[in-house]
């Protein structure tokens, strides 16, 4: 019995996943249309900061001082590290808004960098054995429960009176990269909102609910039964997530709405470099660097 539904399901496998298969390959496409740079252990990111360089190195992102010397390679990008122990007190001092708001943020930018690098990975082959389609739209997905974080923990260091100063006397580049992402972020919120609520940050009884609604009788799915565990996959799930992308959207206009959404939740990618300014200013107002 195990061995007919296996066979079975990759019988119609072709067939069951190209709806999630195209929902993937549109994300991933505009995503990398839109994005930074593809590499960001390769590509050194500068800021325009008076006091501050960033440079992208070994996969982590170094604050230092403009004219501090690092050992390594001169001009070859990922070939240099600088590690600095710091006393999480000073930095994050007890009783402290702005500094616990900055905590926040720190987790939050960990939690982005490694969501984008399992959306844009070609193969991660523990994480696909379902499929790497899979892996990558649980990654979209967790990145856009991130990226409402991120907006409403920017909103409230925005709207802290210490880091109204720190601002004010940040450069007009920095100020512009910060106002620029804050105004996308606000101005993508309900998307991001309905996108996390529906299937990000929970997957609501409702959405999956309309969903099922919206499905035709005659859609394919796919169930995997494997001898063990973990070689068992409802890959039906795919499916059910694709439907509630585009719930209520005719047939002829699922791709281009799919599209449209992408495009928007694409163009928050430089918040990668914004929350690096965010960090910076505020580690050099408070002379933690």
């Amino acid at each position: 019995m195990v061995a007919l539904a296996s066979a079975a399901g990759r019988r119609f496998q072709i067939h069951a996943d190209c709806d999630f298969l195209a929902m993937v390959k549109a994300i991933v496409r505009v995503r990398r249309i839109c994005s930074l740079p593809s590499s960001w252990d390769n590509t050194p990111i500068k800021c325009y900061s008076q006091v501050l360089t960033y440079t992208v190195m070994n996969g982590g992102q170094a604050m230092v001082r403009k004219h501090k010397r690092l050992p390594g390679k001169k001009g070859i990008p990922g070939t240099t590290t600088y590690i600095r122990v710091v006393r999480l007190g000073r930095w994050f001092p007890a009783g402290d808004p702005l500094a616990a708001s900055m905590a926040r943020l720190s987790i939050l930018r960990e939690d982005f960098m490694l969501e984008l690098r399992g959306l844009h990975a070609s193969s991660i082959a523990l994480l696909d054995v379902h499929s790497d389609a899979w892996r990558r739209m649980y990654f979209f997905r967790s990145s856009v429960r991130t990226l409402w974080e991120i907006q409403g923990t920017l909103t409230t260091i925005r709207s802290n009176p210490e880091f109204k100063r720190i601002f004010r006397r940040s450069s007009l580049t920095e100020q512009n990269l910060i106002r620029q992402i804050s105004s996308k972020l606000n101005a993508a919120a309900s998307l991001t909102k309905e996108i996390r609520n529906a299937m990000g940050g929970h997957v609501l009884p409702e959405a999956v609910s309309r969903a099922v609604d919206g499905l035709s009788y005659d859609r394919l799915g796919v169930l995997e039964f494997g001898a063990v565990i973990g070689a068992t996959h409802f890959k039906v799930a795919g499916e059910l997530i694709a439907e509630m992308l585009v719930t209520g959207v005719p047939e002829n206009q699922r791709l281009p709405s799919l599209q449209a959404k992408m495009k928007t939740m694409a163009q928050l990618l430089p918040v990668v470099q914004a929350l690096e300014v965010v960090l910076a200013i505020y580690a050099d107002a408070r002379g933690l660097i």
